[in-house]
């Protein structure tokens, strides 16, 4: 028999780890909290909050090795630890990425990346910027870290954001961050146990706050149905708890008015339906509309969901909104394994919330 994880889109099923008060930080749970320890410098580093900017480097290692290629582009919405840079700081910054590596391996390799940014002088050739990385890391055995570049054709407005010190100073900053929203920065991280400890805590909050970007959301109706958006995502894993791409997840509801299809319709088809196909993380996204109760029933409004795929068992889904009158105690009581209940926060102007759903093999 199969389980479903739930939460709410940011914050729920968070691991809140305290960060030792040690060396220079800030971290935040939220977007726009910034909360400084000991005498970080707030000048440097993106604020909690910020949403970072894509650049492009050049790879020197890892699944993009030769090519030229934005890291938060290419490994999406996963959460991730950026180590930056210049030639003074490099071998701190190669002592932290060591730490990252322990941490990273204790991780499945899909859960989360991590990197170091080398950011050379002013005039420094790319040939000559890449060879210095490569000898400053050649005995490092930095299997989860891959290693990249600002190279010449980097655009300098792109690094904006990430405030970062003069490319002489010794000094590194490191970034944890998760759908593209920084989410703690440290200035001088350091190495060893210490490190690890601080690398570990900023990262595994971010487990629960990893969404799909909203490009990916499937429509199940047209941006001008009327009532309050609702926005839902999740992720499908296969009975291993790995995630499982290629998954169909039919979603479908009522509408503002409870109703599946319009009065004197000659099909009860629901009219708010889609299919979303999961990429390669699992993930699974979907726009619509609040869900209306069934006229003159006491059903709670509902989502529908519909889990398909290959050489796997088939999952029914049927999400309630816990601050539904209609979700009373006793059918609380009488929940079935089908059903779950969901806190919808209110986010940007619409209610959300998160399912995951794992399916059994067949």
């Amino acid at each position: 028999m199969g389980w479903i994880a739930v939460c709410a889109s940011i914050g729920a099923l968070v691991l809140c780890v305290g960060v030792p008060a040690v060396g220079s930080c800030s971290v935040g749970s939220g977007v726009g909290e910034r909360r400084a320890f000991e005498h970080a410098p707030l000048d440097i580093g993106p604020p909690v909050g910020a949403e970072l900017g894509s650049f492009v480097g050049t790879h020197v290692s890892g699944s993009h090795a030769g090519r030229r290629a934005c890291p938060l582009c290419v490994h999406g919405q996963k959460p991730a630890i950026a180590i930056w840079a210049g030639p003074a700081g490099l071998a701190a910054a190669l002592e932290s990425a060591t730490a990252l590596e322990r941490v990273l391996r204790a991780l499945p390799e899909w859960q989360a990346i991590g990197y170091v940014v080398f950011v050379p002088a002013d005039g420094t050739s790319d040939a000559d910027a890449e060879r210095t990385l490569r000898a400053a890391s050649a005995k490092l055995a930095l299997q989860r870290v891959f290693l990249t570049l600002i190279d010449s054709r980097t655009e300098p407005k792109d690094l904006a954001v990430y405030r970062l010190p003069d490319a002489s100073s010794a000094r590194t900053t490191t970034v944890a961050y998760v759908n593209r929203r920084a989410a703690a920065t440290f200035v001088d991280l350091g190495g060893g146990a210490a490190a690890e400890a601080r690398l570990r805590a900023a990262l595994e909050p971010l487990f629960g706050r990893e969404a799909p970007y909203r490009e990916q959301a499937v429509a199940l109706c047209g941006a001008d149905e009327p009532e309050r958006k609702l926005e839902f995502w999740g992720r499908v894993f296969d009975e291993h708890g790995l995630p499982l791409p290629k998954a169909s997840v039919l979603a479908y509801q009522t509408d503002a008015s409870g109703r599946y299809a319009p009065p004197g319709s000659r099909t009860r088809s629901p009219r708010l339906c889609a299919v979303a196909v999961t990429d390669a993380g699992g993930w699974f996204r979907f726009a619509s509309v609040e869900p209306g109760p069934y006229p003159g029933r006491d059903e709670p409004a509902d989502v529908h969901l519909t889990v398909t795929a290959a050489f796997h068992e088939l999952r029914y889904v049927t999400v309630w909104f816990d601050d539904d009158p209609l979700v009373t105690a006793a059918k609380r009581r009488a929940l079935d394994g089908e059903t779950v209940i969901v806190d919808a926060p209110l986010v940007d102007g619409a209610r959300t919330f998160r399912v995951d759903v794992r399916l059994e093999g067949n």
